[in-house]
């Protein structure tokens, strides 16, 4: 059995290093894929944690609770990265509570401040039902165009049919 293991001991060695390696160099790319998992702090899961309750009492038409989450949140974490998130759910809220005239103003605001959020179409399509409710024929054509104005394709080549 000895004489067995000091055979085949070099290739042993050699595989176990292959192993240590190919773990040491896929350890770093699987840490750089997860990296927000990893440096999530305190506060900011405290964050995430306070928009999900926001979401679940809208979602339960908990509209009361929503906004008092809302108000907090706005409170403790006035530079959030999930301020654009919370302001568009606190015209959502206000909207289910029949209070239109400031959902509108915050949502005016928000088409202001935050530009490049993912939640841009959606602030704008409430905005313009709006002033579509309220008789605002010209600003709603005006933001409804921004919204579903077509993407250009003028760059593609569409094939011939002969």
């Amino acid at each position: 059995m000895s004489h067995f293991y000091n055979l085949f001991r070099p290739l042993i060695f050699l595989c176990l290093l292959v192993c240590i390696f190919s773990q040491l160099t896929i350890l770093p790319v699987a840490i750089g894929q997860h990296k927000e998992v990893l440096d999530i702090s305190p506060r900011k899961f405290l964050e995430e944690q306070s928009v999900n309750q926001i979401k679940a009492m809208l979602d339960q038409q908990q509209t009361s609770q929503a906004l008092s989450l809302i108000d907090n949140f706005l409170n403790n974490f006035p530079n959030s990265s999930f301020l654009d998130e919370v302001t568009f759910l606190h015209a959502v809220a206000l909207y289910a509570k029949g209070k239109t005239e400031q959902a509108s103003i915050i949502l005016e605001q928000f088409l202001e401040e935050y530009t490049s959020s993912v939640f841009i179409d959606d602030a704008r399509l409430m905005l313009g039902t709006f002033y579509i409710e309220s008789k605002k024929s010209d600003q709603a054509i005006t933001i409804l165009k921004n919204t579903l104005s077509p993407v250009s394709y003028t760059h593609l080549t569409l094939p011939t049919i002969l």
